[in-house]
């Protein structure tokens, strides 16, 4: 039973290997869980519910989660307590879930925000992540490094690394022959837009090329200040195109008709999935140095890497 959350990052992974692994045999069930109504904890333990008979037949559960991913954190918890043989992948090690305690009560309210964030997830976040890593049977992560995050004392029993691989290219030509300079990913001020649209200022008013920025919010926080970023963009003589989010057919199009592909960031998990495509579709990069470029990227070689928040 292959259960993930039905958008971001780690339900890509998910969607992409689960074709593989039918070809190779496997009878699998998968589960998305999406934001419903109600906590995270809710959610997930109405489709732990539903899925009573899956689980039951099922070898093994496996669980993909991103550390905003909550209802995935609180399914596999429950799958946990509940017996079953559950391995889960990582996306973002030594963090499982950004404060899991978030999803026991909803966060309507600020009452209830300032009860959870400074008074529950002191006491209850640590407790919750290691009830989870004590109990499954495997984790698996993104890359080697990931590996080593973990303090030794905090380690799962057992982690394994694997690479993120992706689809195949397209018959699209060379990077010389793109059409745009490409941002694609979340956009939150992990991710360095505000970098990059500072560069884009003096950059872009000599480029031949469009910058197209693919990729949207779903926290609402940032909304308000990835606004203020379009005003000030939309002043500039060659101004952006945000194109907002895509679907993937969208996403590979977007990738492969690019001439160069820039990742901004300011910290990054072990792996990025923009960054593997970009790779794949054999577009030229230019890229922050953090976490997920070590092992894949060499400055000058296939890359131009620099500094986080260097315009």
């Amino acid at each position: 039973m292959f259960v993930a959350p039905a958008e971001g990052g780690a339900g890509w992974a998910a969607s992409s290997v689960l074709p593989h692994l039918r070809e190779r045999g496997w009878n699998i069930n998968d589960l998305e869980l999406s934001r419903e109504s109600g906590s995270a904890a809710w959610v997930a333990l109405r489709a732990w519910m539903r899925t009573r008979r899956q689980r039951r037949e099922a070898n093994l559960i496996h669980v993909e989660m991103g550390k905003l991913d909550l209802p995935c954190f609180w399914y596999a918890l429950f799958a946990t307590a509940g017996g079953g043989r559950v391995s889960v992948t990582v996306h973002d090690p030594p963090v499982v879930a950004l404060h899991p305690v978030a999803g026991i009560l909803p966060q309507r309210w600020r009452a209830l925000r300032t009860l959870t964030y400074r008074v529950l997830a002191p006491l209850l976040d640590t407790r919750l992540e290691r009830a989870l890593l004590t109990r499954v049977r495997a984790v698996g992560v993104l890359s080697e490094e990931a590996t080593e995050s973990w303090p030794r004392e905090e380690a799962p029993r057992a982690v394994r690394a694997m690479s993120l691989g992706s689809d195949g290219r397209g018959g699209q030509g060379p990077p010389s022959e793109g059409e745009a300079v490409l941002m694609a990913g979340y956009l939150g001020p992990g991710k360095g837009i505000d970098t990059l649209i500072s560069a884009w200022e003096t950059a872009g008013a000599e480029s031949p090329l469009p910058l197209w920025i693919v990729g949207d919010t779903t926290d609402d926080t940032y909304r308000s200040w990835i606004e203020a970023l379009q005003q000030r963009a939309g002043t500039f003589p060659n101004p952006p195109a945000w194109l907002g989010s895509a679907t993937d057919e969208q996403w590979r199009e977007r990738f492969q008709r690019a001439a160069i592909v820039v990742l901004p960031y300011r910290s990054s998990a072990p792996a990025s999935g923009p960054l593997v495509r970009a790779m794949v579709e054999g577009r030229a990069i230019v890229m922050t140095e953090v976490q997920a470029t070590r092992g894949l990227l060499h400055n000058e070689e296939n890359c131009l890497l620099v500094a986080p928040d260097d315009v």
